[in-house]
Parts: structure tokens; sequence; C-alpha cells
């Protein structure tokens, strides 16, 4: 409800004159205008001088509070009296519905027109006609049908007016005049009650409620129909993802099924190993690479050097004695080089791979593993990086490099410093203990600032682990080597 006192503070500018609603300009000055107030029924007297703006006045009484806004109620009437029609205002529904299916949120809303903007004819106009509990301002008929027009100059239909209204089911609008000069004359007030719409809103409207549920039906269609739509669009990518998921299943089975025997043959040889070295040792002398490299450097099985029979990580790929590849490779690759070429190219570890694969027995089943290793388990695929011909040979040219015979170049290559098989330099570790878990060798594969943490680790490895110094020293080797 709005309310504003001051509206009614201005000079009125009506009055009653035998029934019938006068603007000041339609009566004789003073007391001869015969009117009377709308409200209180007040003699009134019509101010029309010079100085002033024309206006009625109460006659030897208070001015009436509710005098202007009973005058107003009552010109409306006048002028739809008169106009016999009112223009009433386009009325529109706005219904939104939504949904959610497969994570997704659907929202669908629409509008749909109750009425045009259009006049009316408007018949048997009644004012202040008692209806049931409430007395609308005016009470008119429609094509024979009642309607109710409420006006609102300081009062607006408030929720318990608006919720009586609404039990009764009458159509009816509310046409705001607070905005409405207070001296306005009738031509002005018939243009905002009869003609205008701007200034006017339904209250209720009889096909209100039967275009909405129209209106919601079909927007409940079209959310019904999107969401079917987004859950056969879900469901078939499910479908697919599920026979794409079966396909892959059923593929890696048949790729395990392919691999099962290198698997078997790695797991098989990590449980005999040692019966595998032993046999590698046995076949050494009459292997052919082997006997190659020694009569080439005119050495022994008992001259060899111990930096060709240095371990490495990886060297299980190597289906001989570790002694055959390292000096197969030193031979190929370094020995003799300098007496051949007065500056040898570097030499890469990619090209003592591709020689090993050429010339040095393999163990040729984990090279299917390693090419299906996102095949295998955690387990077995640990198990690899003890076949890594890569890794090996690496280590391999890092010993060298070492021992004096090989300098780093760049990326994987190496130049020849040394090409004979006595050592041009060694790096030694002086050590007052003599080594029992490893050689020399393989102690001068790590670098000088290795020595250290070396002997930390095999002291710790021991004497807190309650390891032998033998098993200690292999350990902390295998540790610092793989910086683990």
């Amino acid at each position: 409800m709005q309310s504003n006192s001051k509206l009614n503070q201005v000079k009125l500018p009506y009055g009653l004159k035998n029934g019938k609603l006068l603007h000041i300009s339609e009566v004789s000055s003073g007391l001869a205008c015969e009117c009377h107030c709308a409200h209180c029924n007040a003699r009134l007297v019509a101010r029309k001088g010079n100085k002033y703006a024309h206006c009625f006045a109460h006659y030897q009484s208070d001015e009436c509070e509710h005098a202007l806004e009973t005058a107003l109620h009552l010109a409306a009437k006048r002028v739809l009296e008169e106009s016999a029609q009112i223009y009433l205002p386009e009325l529109w529904v706005h219904e939104k519905v939504s949904g959610e299916i497969c994570g997704q949120t659907v929202n669908k809303s629409g509008s749909k027109v109750v009425c045009e903007e259009q006049p009316f004819i408007l018949e048997d106009i009644k004012l202040e006609y008692t209806l049931g509990q409430i007395i609308p301002d005016i009470m008119a008929t429609i094509n024979d049908a009642p309607f109710l027009i409420e006006i609102a100059v300081t009062h607006f239909v408030d929720e318990i007016k608006d919720s009586k209204l609404q039990s009764l089911k009458i159509p009816g609008i509310e046409i705001n005049l607070s905005k409405i000069p207070r001296d306005a004359g009738l031509e002005e007030i018939r243009k905002a009650v009869v003609d205008s719409v701007i200034n006017k809103k339904w209250l209720f409207h009889s096909e209100f409620d039967t275009v909405r549920s129209e209106i919601k039906t079909e927007l409940q269609n079209e959310l019904q129909n999107e969401l079917d739509q987004i859950f056969k669009a879900d469901q078939e990518r499910k479908q697919k993802e599920n026979e794409l998921k079966q396909k892959k299943i059923a593929a890696k089975k048949v790729a395990l099924e392919k691999i099962k025997p290198s698997v078997q043959a790695l797991e098989s040889f990590i449980k005999r190993k040692e019966g595998h070295l032993m046999t590698y040792s046995y076949q050494l002398p009459n292997l052919p690479i082997w006997r190659r490299a020694v009569s080439t450097m005119n050495v022994s099985l008992d001259s060899l050097p111990d930096y060709l029979n240095s371990p490495t990580i990886g060297e299980n790929i190597f289906a001989c004695d570790r002694r055959a590849w390292q000096s197969g490779l030193f031979t190929a690759f370094i020995y003799n080089k300098f007496s051949k070429y007065d500056e040898p190219y570097p030499i890469s570890v990619h090209k003592m791979i591709e020689w090993c694969r050429k010339y040095i027995p393999l163990n040729k089943f984990v090279f299917k593993l390693w090419s299906n290793q996102n095949l295998l388990d955690t387990n077995t695929s640990d198990l690899l990086v003890n076949f890594d011909i890569y890794g090996a040979v690496r280590e391999f040219a890092r010993h060298l490099e070492k021992e004096g015979f090989l300098t780093f170049h760049y990326r994987d290559f190496y130049h020849i410093e040394h090409d004979q098989i006595s050592k041009y330099t060694t790096a030694t570790y002086k050590t007052q203990d003599k080594l029992s878990g490893i050689t020399q060798s393989q102690l001068n594969l790590l670098f000088d600032d290795e020595h250290e943490e070396f002997q930390e680790r095999a002291g710790i490895l021991e004497f807190c682990n309650g390891l032998s110094r033998n098993e200690a020293e292999k350990q902390a080797y295998e540790l610092v080597l793989l910086n683990l």
C-alpha cells in the first residue's frame, strides 16, 4: 500500500452538484456554485478570483482529508460513463521450467499473450458497489460479464485485497492516477482513465491460468524432448565408450597372449640367472666375438684388464659373458684406432648399440617386452631395467671415460684419448681397507665425489643394518651408481 498525505493538501478542483461531479471551470463563483464535497457532503465555495488558481473550499468547515481522492474516483467514473468504453492493456504470461539429466541442467522459458491491447465497451458503471467482502472502486460490465476497476491515487491494491479479488475470479484492472496533476481537468483524466494503457495493470484475467497452463505444458514437452535427446546421446556415448573399452580389453588380451612367452622367458631367466651366467662363462672361450677380441688385443682370459669386466646396469640383455661384449666393443671402437687414423672420429653410444645388435648374442625376448611395456604390470616392468642395452652400453662408455680411454664430446659422442689396453690414466680411490664386495675397477666407475658417499653408505649398511662387508659394499655401489 502506498500513501502520501501531501497529495491531499492540493486545492480541490471538483465538487458535487445534484449528484453530478463538476470541475471548478464548470460552475459559478462563490456559493452560487451550489456544490458539496464528494466525500463529506459539506457545502463548498468556488474560489475563482484573479490572483490564485481556481478551486473549491469547504464553507465554514475544515478541509476534508479524503475529498480529493473521492473526487478523482468520481471523475474517473464520469469519464468512463461519458466515453462508454475503455482501452485495456495487453497481458502476457511468462513461464520457465527446468530439468536436469546426465549432469546437465536445461532451462526453457517462453511467453504467450493472454489478450491484446484493445478497446472494450463499458456498460452499467457503478461506483463503490458492494461485492461480497470488498467494495471495488468501479463496477461495470464488458460483454455482459462483470468487470472491476480499481482507481489508485494514494492507496493501491494490497496483498489482502488482491487475494480477495482473486477469489472472486472477476476480471479487473488497476488504474494508477498517482502521477496525474491534482488540478487536472476532465479531459486529462479521460485520457488517463479511458485511452492510456501505460498506467493500467491487470489484477485478474479469466484466461490467464488457462494460457499459463498451455505454455507451461508446451515448455515441459520441449524440455522433456531435449532431456530425452541428452539422455539418448549420453547412452549412445556410454555404449560407444563401453564398446571401445571392450575392444581395448580384447586387444590387450590378445597382445598379452602374444608376449606371454617373452614374460615367461624373462621370469625364467631371473629365477635361473646364476645358472645362465655360469653357462655364459663356460661358453666364453668358444664365442667368436671373444676369440676375435683376445686375438686382436693379444690377451688371454687371465690377462684381460679389469675394466673390460665391469658390471653395468642393464647388462642382462646380453646372452653372453660381459667380458665378451665389453672386449668386443673395446676392440671394435677403441683399440689401435690411432694407428689407423690420425684423428679418429668421435664414437657414439648409438653406433656401439647398433654394433652390439649385429654381433653380440642378445636375450631378444625382452625387445618385445620393451615395445609393449604399457601392457606389463609394475613388477614385470621394473625387471626390464636389468635388460637395457642402451643403459648397459652407456654405463660402459662412462666407465671407459673414468679409466682415461674416452672423453665426453657432446650428446652421446665420445673422443678417443687412449687406444691401447694399458691405461693412459686411471682414477683410483686409495683406501686403507681392501675392497671385498666390488673390484677396484668397479670403484673407478664412480666419480671422485661419489667415492666418499660409497664408503659412507657401505658403513651404514654394515654397522646399522647388520650386513657383511661384502654385501654392504655391493648394495652401496649399486645405490650410488643408480643415484638412489
